[in-house]
């Protein structure tokens, strides 16, 4: 009886583990690009960490989340990620359909985001 309940411990205890440490997959890309300020385009590097939720995480509003930064500074998050056939569709609101505010290509690795209403990135990203 007692060696049963250890046995209990034991595997919810992993279980737990595996839950814990192993729920998403992180990439990280540095991309080189242009960003747009209302039409006016000038060289930039940036960053972005997607995090891919793994199948076992039904309980996620979206396929993920990603992290975006300009070599400036200047950061923004995305609470939806939505996995499409060869990338990913970006969206500031988890809950938010329709037209994405980036798109990642995984094919590609080409990266279009609104940073914000008049500022676009554009870029080849690479593996970090």
């Amino acid at each position: 009886m007692l060696r049963a309940l250890l046995l209990v411990v034991v595997a919810a205890g992993l279980g737990f583990f595996v839950l814990v440490n192993h729920s998403v997959a992180r990439t990280v890309y540095a991309c080189t690009g242009d960003l747009s300020v209302n039409g006016n385009a000038n060289p930039e590097t940036a960053f972005i960490a997607i995090d891919h939720y793994r199948w076992w995480i039904v309980w996620g509003a979206s396929d993920g989340t990603a992290h975006f930064e300009l070599s400036s500074g200047l950061q923004r998050y995305f609470s939806g990620l939505t996995e499409v056939s060869t990338g990913w569709h970006l969206y500031a609101d988890r809950n938010a359909h329709g037209i994405p505010d980036g798109i990642f290509s995984t094919l590609s690795e080409t990266l279009r985001l609104a940073v914000t209403d008049s500022t676009v990135f554009e870029g080849q990203c690479a593996r970090k």
